[in-house]
Order: structure tokens, then sequence, then C-alpha cells
């Protein structure tokens, strides 16, 4: 009897192995659920933020700047005074340009009574050589009648010559006058510019900021000589903070001003906020990667939305100037789209999109066809099923119609 139930033992245990043997393993596999969704296809790229202008405040000519007591962050004013230059040469510059306005007004009524003068000098010449023709025409007839000499003729001649030549003299005289006073007038007229242009200089002694900001940088504190154009403050503002991304030409030519845009990064907090593509720059540029690689990459603006600022102030975080932070311009969406992971997709030796479904138990393998995607997700538009398990990055020793433990990532990874 006991013989029995060892051959009987030994009979399954063969059995057992014949089965086991012909039989294939179930390889367990990581799965996901394809379902639908909404899908975004989105380029993402490092940024920055920035103001959309930066107000230099520089020296308006060359002189002595005194000490600036504005520190960087302080708040300003439109108008308000944020530096002033030392007004003690502008001062004198001004004072030495009134005095030689003031001697050209003299100049200018010393010829006016000159003028006059030679005026009513002119007006006694021209009586004179009235006179003095009558009696060289009077003298004449007499002499023709044999009434008075010679002599008497050609004194009276004379007269009227000398009359005639001290006129002509006058009159050069009072015209020199008139052209010395319009020459000092033109004289003035510059002088006064040039007075004009000092005190306007002294004015502009006092340096008044062109909008309400921030002093984002301070170039000068101390007192000291410097030349006209020289930068002494940097004033932005920080209200109208915006986003710049250098985004590859590629991808540039994807977006349009007015798609959205989502901000993320370590500045921003957990949580991202929103904003729009306001400007795309219509040149791009050459930039050389961390690879050493050369890219030609065009510059992206991106306002913030006013409710993810208000998002930002609520949390008690204040953005500033050059803060990093991460964009993801979204190009594309659609919606109630059957999505799976794009880990699972993969080319075939043709080129096609291939992925692995579980179906009955086992492995099988399915052509795609493919819609939008982006990093994580890929759009199924025809090979896979609504509910259908996806097999994620199949090894590549699975092969079609190979049984397969279908598992599905809990929550925590």
């Amino acid at each position: 009897m006991l013989r029995w139930i060892w051959v009987v033992l030994i009979l399954g245990v063969v059995a057992g192995g014949v089965v086991f043997f012909r039989s294939p393993l179930e390889v367990p596999v990581d799965v996901a659920i394809a379902h639908k969704g909404d899908i975004r296809v989105y380029v993402e790229e490092r940024a920055k933020t920035r103001v959309p202008e930066t107000y230099r405040i520089s020296m308006p000519l060359a002189g002595r700047v005194l000490p600036i007591s504005l520190k960087a962050g302080d708040r300003v004013t439109k108008g308000e005074v944020v530096a002033r230059l030392d007004p003690a040469d502008l001062d004198r510059d001004v004072s030495q340009e009134s005095i030689r306005v003031l001697g050209f007004d003299r100049m200018i009524e010393t010829l006016g009574n000159s003028i006059k003068s030679s005026q009513q000098q002119l007006l006694a010449r021209e009586a004179k050589l009235k006179y003095a023709e009558e009696e060289h025409r009077r003298i004449s007839q007499l002499f023709e009648r044999k009434a008075v000499p010679e002599a008497e003729k050609s004194e009276a001649e004379l007269l009227e010559i000398e009359s005639r030549a001290e006129l002509r003299k006058d009159e050069l005289t009072h015209l020199n006058y008139k052209i010395a006073l319009a020459l000092t007038q033109l004289f003035r007229q510059d002088q006064i510019e040039t007075q004009a242009a000092t005190q306007r200089d002294r004015k502009r002694a006092e340096i008044h900021s062109p909008v309400d900001g921030v002093v984002l940088e301070k170039m000068e504190s101390n007192e000291r000589v410097l030349p006209s154009g020289e930068v002494l403050l940097e004033i932005g503002q920080p209200e109208k903070l915006e986003v710049e991304a250098e985004i590859l030409a590629q991808d540039a030519v994807t977006i349009q001003v007015g798609f959205p845009v989502e901000i993320s990064g370590a500045a921003i907090g957990p949580e991202p906020i929103t904003g729009k593509v306001t400007r795309i720059y219509p040149r791009g540029f050459t930039k050389v990667s961390s690879l050493g690689v050369e890219q030609q990459r065009v510059q992206v603006v991106i306002a913030f939305d006013p409710a993810g600022l208000e998002q930002l102030k609520k949390a008690g975080r204040k953005l500033g100037i050059d803060y990093r932070v991460r964009v993801k311009i979204f190009t594309q969406q659609k919606q109630d789209a059957l999505i799976i992971p794009r880990s699972a997709i993969f080319r075939s030796t043709a080129g096609n999109w291939q992925a692995m479904v579980v179906r009955d138990g086992k492995a099988q393998l399915v052509d795609l066809m493919i819609g939008l995607a982006n990093d994580f997700e890929v759009e199924v538009l025809s090979g896979a099923n609504e509910n259908e398990p996806v097999i994620l990055a199949p090894d590549s020793s699975l092969v079609d119609g190979q049984p397969v433990e279908a598992i599905l990532p809990t929550e925590s990874e």
C-alpha cells in the first residue's frame, strides 16, 4: 500500500512539472488606463521676471554731483528730486550771462540815442545844404549881371560843395549807427539764448524722477565730478512686472500673442499662476547653450494675470526683477481626448507608433494613430480603447501574446 502512495506522488510531481514548463509565466508589468480627458500641448522653458522699461537717471551735464541719499528699494514719485548737482558754478554762469545781456542792453540804448542825435544832425545838414544851394544860385545870377565879383561866386559854390559833403558824411554816420544797432541786437539775441540755456542748465541741477517707481540700483553715492551722460540711478516700476523667456526658434513659430501661460518655480511657490503672451520679438538671436551648442532663440514676453499676482500677494510672496521662473506656453489643447502616457508608446522598425495593451490577460501589440502630444501624455486617435490598460515602458523582451500581470501604480508612485 505504501508503495502505491509513492507512485501516485511521483506521477503528480511529474505531471505538475510538465504543466509548469509548458505554460508560459505571467510577467508583471506596470500599466496605466487609457482615459478621456483634456490634453494640452505646450512649450516649456526657463524664464525670468523683468520690468517693461528701466529709467536711467543720468548726469544732464558735466559737473559735480552731490551725495545721493536714496538706496536700492526706495520708492520715488514722479517729479521727486532724486539727485542734485553742485549749483555754485551754474549760479556763477547764470550771473555772468545776465551781466552780458545787460551790457548789450546798455549798448543798444546808447546806439539808439546816437541814432536820434545823428537824425537831428542830418536835418540840420539838409537845411544848410538847401541854403547853400539857394545862395549859390542867387550869387550866380548876380555874377551873370556883373553885380558881384567872381570871388564871391566861387565862395558860394564852395559853401554848397562843403555842405553836400558834410551831409553825406552825416548820412554815413547815421547808417553806421543803424548797422551797429542791428548787429548789437543780433548779438543780444544770441546772448539771451545762451542765458536761457544757462538758466535751463541751472534748473537741471535738480534731477527729477520721470515716473512713480522704485530705485533698482544706485551707481553713485559720494560727491564727485562726472561727465555728462554718466548714469546715477536706475528706476523701475515693479507693479508692471512681466516675464521674459528665450524660446527656441522652432518652438517660437507655434506661439501667438494671447496664448495662455502657466508660470511656476521656487519664486512662485507650490501653486503655479497664470499669464498670457503679450509680445513676440520679430528678431531672433544666437545663444550658446551650457553644452556649447549654438541655438537660435526668440524673446517672448508674458504678462501676469492680475488674479495670479493677487494669489502671490495673499501667500506673502513678493516677486522682484530678474527672478528665475519656469513657463509653459500652451499652443494647442483638446477636450474629451483619449489619453495615454507618453512612456507607453514607441516606434516600430517601420517608424510607426505602437503600444502594448493588455487584453484577456495577455500583452497585445497595437499600431496607433497619434494626435496631440506633450512631454507626459499623448492623444490616441485609433488603436487603443477607453479604460484599456496600456503597458508603461514595455521591456524589449516582452512579446505579442505573452501572458502578463497588470500592475497599476499607486498614488504615492
